[in-house]
């Protein structure tokens, strides 16, 4: 009969599962390659292998916000590139438009052809990326930003606020444009007009007969020549340039109402010398009259709150003679042709700033990935295993079991026989 208790087994049991836990334990380390960190033991590891992981995820998300970013500017890229070309093309269909020996046919297929470009730009305004966020439509998630309305007026329903990517503590880039930045007020002095309305200024000179820039007449002591004025609504702005006999005068002020006597003194008080005489007849009408051999009006401009024409018409109705027409300025070949070229200056400045974003974003992803080396580094240098002390240790927790297992079997076998011996 061999002599045992219950606190025997249980404490050769506690000891026994608490050799093959930790056994277990080193050959898990040993077969990963990956220490065991416990807080009773390697609190500063712990701490320290934490904050590691943290400024890892944030690494690993600025890299994605780069990587995202330089893909979305590759588009913004090649968006600007068929907007510069498309200038290009409206440039010289300006200049072909000038020749002197085109027909109304030959100017009516430039108008056709510049209608087409305008479609073009339109498309590439709402253009989207492959998630499709628009490139031009700041942080809108408006569908299409520019809307088309039925007289062909493009308009901007975007936001103003362009969407931006951190890619480094403090540090962010444009993901893409605002409309109004891209496609409105190009603020150059010359033309604060946005490029549709650019465009439409092209479409408009197209359509008028080459010659009415400016016009030109000469009266006599026994003739007059009227010049019907465009309707100005509440206020508007007008000038031109006025030679008579070769003298040249720059004429301007503001009419209101309608009301040109203003105008019509402005005139008397720069040519009283030179004979001509103008006479407000009507609201909208100057009668020129007195002994002017020639006269000839220019660089006509015209700004008001009215979508009435802003043509000014010269001739006389009671009479046979043709009218003939003085569009504005702004409708101009020279004014137009200056407008444009401002156009792909502003397109390629604003492709050099998408080129910038993509050097930094490049540059942001190569230096944030060389950190995460240097942190994996850190990390392995705190998680790897120490193979040589963990083998020694399974070694000696080996010796321990089977020293502990001959104990417990050597105690077990003994009789109450053997101890009263």
């Amino acid at each position: 009969m061999t002599i045992s208790t219950n606190r025997l087994f249980q404490t050769n049991q506690q000891l026994f599962s608490k050799l093959n836990k930790d056994l277990k334990s080193l050959q898990e380390q040993a077969g990963s390659g990956l220490t065991d960190l416990k807080l009773s033991q390697n609190l500063t590891d712990i701490s320290e292998l934490n904050a590691l992981n943290e400024m890892t995820g944030q690494l690993n998300q600025f890299i994605s916000n780069a990587t995202r970013s330089k893909n979305e500017l590759t588009g913004l890229d090649l968006a600007f590139e068929r907007l510069q070309n498309l200038t290009v093309q409206l440039q010289e269909i300006s200049v072909s438009s000038t020749n002197s020996v085109l027909t109304d046919a030959d100017r009516k297929s430039f108008v056709n052809e510049v209608k087409i470009l305008k479609n073009e730009f339109l498309g590439i305004a709402n253009q989207t990326d492959s998630l499709g966020n628009g490139l031009f439509s700041g942080i809108s998630t408006q569908k299409n930003p520019f809307v088309s309305d039925a007289t062909g007026k493009i308009t901007y329903e975007g936001s103003s606020v362009q969407k931006t990517v951190v890619i480094n503590p403090g540090i962010s880039i444009n993901q893409n444009f605002s409309g109004s930045q891209v496609f409105e007020n190009l603020n150059n002095p010359e033309n604060n007009a946005s490029v549709f309305e650019i465009i439409d200024s092209l479409i408009s000179s197209l359509e008028q007969p080459q010659e009415s820039y400016e016009i030109s007449t000469s009266i006599s002591a026994n003739s007059s020549e009227k010049i019907y004025l465009p309707d100005t609504g509440d206020k508007a702005d007008i000038s031109f340039f006025l030679n008579v006999n070769g003298v040249g005068k720059k004429i301007e002020t503001t009419i209101y109402s309608n009301n040109y006597e203003a105008l019509a003194a402005k005139i008397n008080e720069s040519f009283e010398r030179e004979g001509l005489v103008a006479t407000l007849t009507n609201f909208n009408e100057i009668t020129l009259s007195g002994a002017a051999s020639n006269i000839s009006i220019s660089s006509y401009s015209f700004a008001g709150n009215t979508d009435t024409s802003k043509t000014i018409r010269l001739g006389n109705q009671a009479s046979q003679d043709p009218i003939r027409l003085l569009n504005p300025f702004e409708t101009s070949f020279e004014k137009i042709s200056n407008s444009i070229t401002k156009m792909f200056e502003h397109f390629s400045t604003l492709r050099a700033e998408v080129s910038n974003s993509y050097k930094r974003a490049e540059q942001a992803e190569e230096a944030n990935q060389d950190l995460l080396v240097d942190l994996q580094e850190n990390v392995d240098e705190i998680r790897d295993a120490d193979m040589a002390k963990i083998l020694t240790d399974i070694e000696l927790l080996m010796t321990k079991k089977e020293a502990a297992q001959a104990t417990f079997t050597r105690i077990s076998s003994k009789s109450l026989f053997d101890f009263l011996t």
